[in-house]
């Protein structure tokens, strides 16, 4: 129920870490860590990354929201997330995923940024890493405006990047809240706009 320290070296075996405390907590130290199996299962309170994290094998997400701050956290696979459990792109970091999933619907990134609005990537093969960040605000710059939208757009960005390999992006199935939608959004007239 306390934070995670390390400030030497830590052999993971097959175990399996969880954080469960009623309060706040944080995973860091000198070192960084990489947990076999982490579970996240908290009754109050967040979990910090205050340095680049790794879980060789699952990520559990039951309830409890991860903040990553300026830094990743790279998983194999994860089970859970919810509006109540997710992990928070609230700076830098990303959320990666490696060989990430081509099952036909994809893998599902639990993320958001003061909200879940998760995005599920669907790559050509499994042969690549893919990291996800989510940030606040839809920008029109490369469109030829200047500044945010803020009327007629959902007001969120997703970030999607491929870490490693070489992989396609199938498709990306995107999830938000009403209320992040501007003013004059339209559900049944909405496109995607991609950025490379």
């Amino acid at each position: 129920a306390g934070n995670w320290t390390n400030n030497g070296t830590f052999t993971n075996g097959s175990d399996l870490v969880t954080l469960d405390g009623s309060g706040n907590q944080s995973i860091g130290g000198t070192s960084s860590t990489s947990f076999y199996n982490l579970t996240v299962d908290k009754s109050g309170g967040t979990v910090t990354l205050t340095n680049s994290q790794t879980v060789s094998n699952t990520l559990s997400l039951t309830s409890g929201i991860v903040h990553l701050g300026s830094n990743n956290l790279t998983i194999i696979d994860r089970s859970g997330g919810s509006s109540t459990s997710y992990v928070s792109t609230n700076g830098t970091g990303k959320l990666i995923i490696e060989n990430t999933t081509d099952s036909g619907s994809g893998e599902l990134f639990p993320v958001g940024n003061g909200s879940y609005t998760p995005i599920t990537v669907d790559p050509s093969n499994n042969n690549s890493d893919f990291g996800v960040r989510v940030a606040d605000g839809f920008s029109a710059e490369s469109s030829g405006c200047s500044g945010f939208v803020t009327d007629d757009a959902v007001k969120k960005m997703w970030i999607v990047t491929r870490e490693v390999g070489s992989d396609n992006i199938n498709n990306v199935t995107t999830q938000w809240n009403a209320t992040d939608e501007g003013s004059s959004f339209t559900r049944t007239s909405c496109g995607v706009v991609m950025y490379l």
